[in-house]
């Protein structure tokens, strides 16, 4: 039997989010905050989810698409780039985030999140990359379901509707 976790999704607003992310301008991995930014309520812990770019520390005018994951206290449970998760050499950039979903569920009862991201290639050519990434509820982190998401990359993807979900 599949294990629903409920949970309550509501944006936040600018001011939130950079409060939240003061913090990592010192460690140089400050992520500047798109409107894909949301606290999540799954009782009875309160996290918040703020999507953003970073500009890329190897090539000049390259930006990253990241999500940060603070738990209620404000304190920083997971930052990492979602587009070049293992290094930063990637000739790729991001435009920014075009959606996020949360309504999907693993049967661990993690929560299953789907992120829209407009990307640009060395060709130009933008498009809308999907990545999946895992809520682990029980340890509080997240991270990137590569095999999910890697069987996404040749799907042309551009709204949330079309992975079935509203």
């Amino acid at each position: 039997m599949e294990n629903k976790t409920q949970i309550n999704v509501k944006p936040i607003d600018r001011a939130m989010t950079e409060k939240l992310i003061i913090s990592l301008v010192d460690n140089n991995d400050y992520i500047e905050p798109d409107d894909q930014s949301f606290q999540l309520t799954i009782k009875p812990k309160i996290f918040y989810i703020i999507s953003g770019t970073r500009e890329s520390k190897i090539r000049a005018n390259l930006h990253r698409c990241g999500i940060l994951l603070f738990d209620e206290g404000g304190k920083v449970k997971s930052v990492f780039s979602t587009l070049a998760p293992k290094n930063d050499e990637s000739f790729w950039t991001c435009d920014g985030t075009e959606a996020i979903s949360f309504k999907d569920h693993y049967p661990d009862g993690s929560l299953k999140i789907i992120v829209l991201y407009n990307v640009t290639p060395p060709s130009n050519e933008r498009f809308i990359l999907p990545v999946i990434l895992k809520f682990d509820l029980k340890n509080s982190s997240l991270g990137i379901d590569e095999d999910l998401t890697r069987k996404l990359k040749n799907v042309d993807i551009t709204t949330i509707q079309e992975f079935g979900l509203s």
